[in-house]
């Protein structure tokens, strides 16, 4: 089962609505290929160069003396934390420490370009933020579907994915834990909180790592290892990758811009007829006249 649990991803109630706002060429895409498309972080990044980034917070260390280090920090300092050598002085102490926070933050960087993910919104209603936002307005479709569909749709896949609600904070006050690296695939600002993102992740290790011959136990083998820091900045990761699944699973209906023209519709219609996609399509009434 290619959906799986994670402590890190706090997953949504499983029929709980999920929508995807799209344009029609992205939805010809996924009824034609049968498959979603995961957009790869480093790439997304470039739009939101906070995609995949850290907090403030997250670089206080580089700013560091023996005259500024949290009382915390200096305490686990003094209690021989992060050096084996019990001769070394605190300024030696801190010195490790310091390092050892800026390769967490380089490893957590870096591997934006392994991570590659596929967005939804979690609401019980339509959203005219995202029909402007996502779904080119006039041009949209909205995917209706659940996490308990996503996961069964992609039932087939040999690979793991992890589902959780994204985590919205403000960057400039606040500290992630790196205690996991996923942590910050799943955190965004404040400004993106009207999303209400939920998001499928795929880790594709593979990217940021080489296989090495060595002999492990007296025997030769092939290992995975991490690529040096050189050789992983010289990645150029795909934009994406497609993951097959079952669309009468997937979907719940399809749901047409508010603000479609009628001649939109019957293309979208017509479209669906003849791809023999076989689901409810309804056209958004949220432009209809109040009652007077």
């Amino acid at each position: 089962m290619p959906v799986e649990p994670h402590p890190i991803f706090k997953t949504p109630p499983a029929d709980g609505p999920l929508w995807r706002y799209t344009n029609f060429a992205k939805f010809v895409s996924l009824i034609t290929t049968k498959s979603l498309w995961f957009s790869n972080m480093y790439h997304l990044s470039r739009e939101d160069p906070f995609e995949g980034a850290l907090p403030v917070g997250n670089f206080a260390h580089r700013t560091w003396s023996l005259d500024t280090i949290p009382a915390s920090v200096r305490d686990r300092l003094e209690r021989g934390r992060f050096s084996s050598n019990p001769n070394d002085t605190l300024e030696e102490k801190l010195r490790l420490y310091i390092e050892h926070e800026e390769d967490m933050v380089r490893h957590v960087l870096r591997t934006t370009k392994e991570y590659f993910i596929n967005c939804w919104h979690s609401s019980n209603h339509e959203s005219v933020a995202m029909w402007k936002m996502y779904a080119e307005d006039s041009f949209g479709i909205a995917i209706v579907s659940d996490v308990d569909r996503i996961t069964r749709a992609l039932a087939g896949s040999p690979l793991s994915i992890q589902c959780g609600m994204v985590d919205y904070i403000d960057y400039d006050t606040e500290t992630l834990d790196l205690g996991n690296a996923f942590t910050p695939t799943i955190t965004k600002r404040l400004s993106f909180s009207h999303e209400r993102e939920v998001r499928l992740l795929y880790w594709d290790h593979t990217l940021g790592e080489e296989q090495v011959a060595m002999l492990w136990g007296g025997e030769p083998r092939v290992m995975w290892m991490p690529k040096s820091h050189d050789d992983h900045a010289k990645i150029d990761p795909p934009a994406g990758k497609t993951f097959q699944c079952d669309l009468d699973i997937l979907i719940k209906e399809v749901r047409i811009a508010p603000t479609a023209e009628p001649w939109f519709e019957a293309a979208v219609r017509a479209f669906c007829k003849a791809a023999q996609f076989d689901k409810p399509i309804i056209k958004s009434d949220m432009t209809r006249s109040p009652m007077r």
